[in-house]
């Protein structure tokens, strides 16, 4: 459920960034179709690494299946009241992230598990699904304008996620080599991890500044880069493997979002 609020942050961002209305059934379908998806993935599905990986969850889901199905059930019934509420661009975009989100759901016995074929493609999928989801949805279903802002905030929002999901694949790689799974960073070190962080998170903050003062972008995105520079504090500071509240906490970062949309709700920029 956390993860649905997570994704809620990320559209408020979005709205407040491109200055596009945000309806309550975009939120209400973000909400509820990220913590669905994120529901069957991690919790109604039984995925072999999740052995090495997350024992502790595997044991909770056996012992409390009976109400995640009653949960599950009812995030799928906002996601059927929702969607029909979009506009037609804000449903074919969610459809084409339907597609990938499919692929990352495929049961690894009969199809392999396409997106973990190749070290790295699933992090940089799941990563712009996320950033292609939470920037298109709300500007196509708000009315907005494409232009090209609307891909820079798309990119730089995936240089923000990026490493949260590169982290959280590195605190699964053995569960995931010992299946068979390809590892993200095969041969390479945690401080490869949090060097290639750097970099990827250091070109979203300068990109930011260069848009604020060069390009007229909303001084709200000099709000927004606080996330950034909190994410690269964080990828050399804490260790998602330890302890679910230091994975929780790298995922809370990522809902940054919400305080540039609070920022402008009370008009100070």
């Amino acid at each position: 459920m956390p993860v649905g609020g997570i994704a809620v942050a990320l559209l408020l961002g979005t709205s407040a960034l491109l200055e596009v209305p945000v309806s309550w059934a975009v939120l209400a379908a973000g909400f509820s179709g990220t913590a669905l998806v994120y529901g069957v993935d991690r919790v109604l599905t039984t995925s072999p690494e999740d052995a090495i990986n997350r024992p502790d969850r595997r044991w909770w889901v056996r012992t409390h299946r009976n109400r995640l199905w009653i949960e599950m059930g009812l995030l799928l019934g906002v996601v059927g009241v929702s969607l029909p509420l979009l506009r037609p661009g804000a449903l074919l975009v969610s459809a084409a992230l339907g597609l990938v989100v499919g692929l990352h759901l495929l049961p690894g016995d009969r199809w392999g598990r396409p997106l973990q074929k190749i070290p790295l493609l699933k992090p940089v999928a799941v990563a712009g699904a996320w950033a292609a989801g939470s920037t298109l949805v709300p500007l196509v279903d708000g009315g907005g304008t494409m232009r090209f802002g609307v891909f820079a905030l798309g990119g730089y929002r995936m240089l923000f996620i990026l490493p949260n999901v590169l982290l959280a694949d590195w605190a699964d790689r053995e569960g995931d080599a010992a299946v068979g799974l390809a590892v993200w960073t095969p041969g390479e070190s945690l401080y490869a991890l949090r060097l290639t962080s750097t970099v990827l998170l250091t070109g979203g903050i300068v990109g930011a500044v260069v848009a604020v003062h060069s390009y007229g972008a909303p001084t709200l995105l000099l709000v927004d880069v606080l996330g950034v520079i909190a994410m690269l504090g964080a990828t050399w500071r804490l260790r998602p493997w330890h302890s679910p509240a230091q994975a929780f906490m790298l995922d809370l970062i990522v809902a940054w979002p919400l305080v540039p949309w609070l920022v402008h709700q009370w008009g100070v920029l």
